[in-house]
């Protein structure tokens, strides 16, 4: 697979677990400042972590399919910084542009270590 097809299917990605498979009550749930009842359930975190997992197991899975299955654990990378900077929009710290910007510069990385490991 070209690299290009790879982008675009990460990018592609991005937009379904970011917007269509991301429901009202996530959007609202992930943000621990937001939350003005401390005994809903679920917690912030279960939202936050759910919306990051989503987003791992989609790259995970593109990365494979592309052909780059030593690559898999980019996944989890891709959880871990997709909560991290949606954490820190909801918390006021970054814009929903800047939110995007990182999220992309991740997909940018990954397409480096697809590239790399040709």
């Amino acid at each position: 697979m070209s690299l290009a097809l790879l982008a675009f299917l990460l990018v592609a990605v991005h937009g379904v677990c970011d917007f269509a498979l991301q429901p009202e009550a996530m959007v609202l749930g992930k943000n621990r400042h937001a939350d003005p009842d401390p005994e809903r359930q679920p917690r912030w975190y279960y939202w936050l972590s759910a919306h990051g997992l989503t987003h791992g197991l989609a790259v995970s899975l593109v990365l494979m399919l592309a052909g780059f299955p030593q690559l898999w654990w980019l996944g989890l990378v891709e959880a871990a910084s997709h909560a991290a900077i949606d954490d820190l929009k909801c918390a006021g710290r970054i814009s929903l542009p800047a939110d995007q910007a990182l999220h992309y510069a991740c997909k940018a990385l990954w397409i480096a270590a697809a590239a790399a490991a040709r």
